[in-house]
């Protein structure tokens, strides 16, 4: 059996499609482009003709779960999109059809397939339909494979795994085991989605406790994030355990994209969102700004008795909306 890490290779393309996102870099996409087509095919390799589901089982191994679980599907649905629109940008037409159509295709065998209507979860995989990760809800919101319901009965099962200063990584994973450390990684990826759909309560508590945690301690602030945080809020010392490990850094882009709300829009920011998360977090004021192709971007709020004040330093050449939200 091979030993392979399949979720890091998802990631690759996840991340790859982000950086497009922000910078357009399409010199280095069209140079590079026959090592990321092979990349997104190598992929596609892997759905299985019986079930439509992304199956790696021949690894044995992903640090997402099951390896032809949900979190694992979802992931693939969000890199298939992500590569679709690369492939937009630098007109391969063909491969853009081609990955958006697997997209589609995974996307419907994961709902068919482990998507559990009677727990109102993504089950781990097909034959562990009770259990549930925080990967599998972060990855269906969003890569969008989850509606409107599923994301709130799925959301419903989130408290059931508090542990600690975050959550555990699966409703497997005993909470009685003090040993039991957490992931800044897999709870990165429900950041995200918790932001995404305004959950403010549980988005806060993670960025002020697991991620506060790091910067807590002068004895046991590296400066980076950390690979894993114990239940008291200390360094997850242990086999594999990193204080600097980005990864587990998801934070950082998060209060950029949410919660100051600086987003793209279209490759480039040549359109973008400002759509700043002003309730629900305790702030009183905020102020960001973003380097983008065409220059920086920038935000800066005040909130005080009910009134928000704010000012936007905007991009020649560009058109951005402001999006405003009780929420």
């Amino acid at each position: 059996m091979a030993c392979f890490d399949a979720g890091s290779q998802k990631s690759t393309l996840t991340s790859y499609a982000s950086y497009m996102e922000y910078s357009n870099d399409t010199t280095f996409a069209r140079e590079h482009w026959s090592s990321w087509k092979s990349a997104v095919d190598w992929l596609a390799l892997y759905q299985s003709n019986s079930t439509g589901l992304i199956d790696f089982s021949v690894f044995g191994n992903s640090f997402l779960g099951p390896t032809s679980g949900s979190a694992i599907n979802a992931a693939s649905v969000e890199a298939f999109k992500g590569m679709a629109s690369v492939a937009t940008a630098v007109g391969v037409t063909s491969s853009a059809k081609r990955w958006t159509a697997l997209a589609t295709s995974v996307k419907a065998a994961l709902n068919a397939a482990l998507w559990s209507e009677e727990y109102g979860v993504y089950s781990l995989q097909t034959s562990d339909p009770g259990n549930y990760s925080i990967a599998a809800l972060g990855f269906a919101i969003t890569s969008s494979s989850a509606n409107h319901t599923q994301i709130q009965r799925a959301l419903a099962h989130l408290p059931t795994l508090k542990l600690g200063p975050g959550y555990r990584d699966s409703s497997k994973i005993a909470s009685s085991d003090s040993t039991t450390n957490l992931s800044p990684n897999t709870n990165g990826f429900l950041l995200s989605a918790l932001l995404q759909q305004r959950q403010a309560a549980p988005a806060a508590l993670l960025l002020n406790n697991l991620w506060g945690a790091m910067v807590a301690n002068e004895s046991s602030n590296s400066g980076a994030s950390w690979e894993h945080v114990s239940q008291k809020s200390e360094p997850g010392l242990g086999q594999f355990t990193s204080l600097s490990h980005p990864w587990g850094g998801v934070a950082t882009y998060a209060l950029t994209n949410y919660v100051a709300g600086i987003r793209p829009t279209s490759f480039d920011y040549r359109t973008w969102i400002i759509e700043s998360a002003y309730a629900g977090f305790g702030l009183s004021y905020m102020n960001a700004t973003v380097p983008t192709p065409h220059g920086n971007l920038s935000v800066a709020w005040t909130a005080k008795d009910s009134v928000v004040t704010l000012g936007i330093r905007s991009l020649v050449g560009t058109t951005g909306r402001l999006a405003l939200s009780k929420e």
